[in-house]
């Protein structure tokens, strides 16, 4: 299950990012979801700023009654504002958004989604500031 989950659980958590007004007020135009710069893949060149969805690692734990798994995901956040405001507007929006967001693709999963924790990170361009936020979902089916 845990691979069949991954995917979806960051395709879910980018459109709820894309979808959400404090995010979009951040990171993009909350009238055109598909403008807001929140990516699985981030393109070439991209706009300030922005954020990049990844897996971090998924484990199944199924078993004969149930199926079930976890999957811990970060957001990486990206901005060249001159101090870490911007960047930090958009960690609380993402936070905000995802926490105890539903991630299921269907009515027939349970999915609990939680911030674990947020950290600025160092970047090799220091004109760049970088922090992530990450989350873990739950999923029983």
């Amino acid at each position: 299950m845990a691979k069949n989950q991954m995917q979806g659980t960051i395709t879910r958590a980018i459109a709820i990012l894309r979808a959400d007004s404090a995010v979009a007020a951040v990171l993009g135009d909350a009238e055109s979801p598909q403008n807001v710069r929140v990516y699985g893949e981030i393109p070439d060149k991209p706009d300030f700023p922005y954020c990049r969805v990844e897996t971090v690692r998924a484990d199944d734990f199924s078993d004969a009654l149930a199926d079930g798994a976890v999957t811990a995901f970060r957001c990486h956040i990206f901005s060249n504002y001159r101090g870490e405001k911007e960047a930090a507007q958009a960690a609380d929006a993402i936070e905000d958004a995802l926490q105890n967001a539903d991630l299921s693709a269907n009515v027939a999963n349970h999915v609990l989604c939680r911030h674990i924790r947020t950290e600025r990170l160092g970047d090799p361009d220091e004109s760049i500031r970088h922090f992530f936020c990450e989350f873990e979902s739950t999923h029983l089916a």
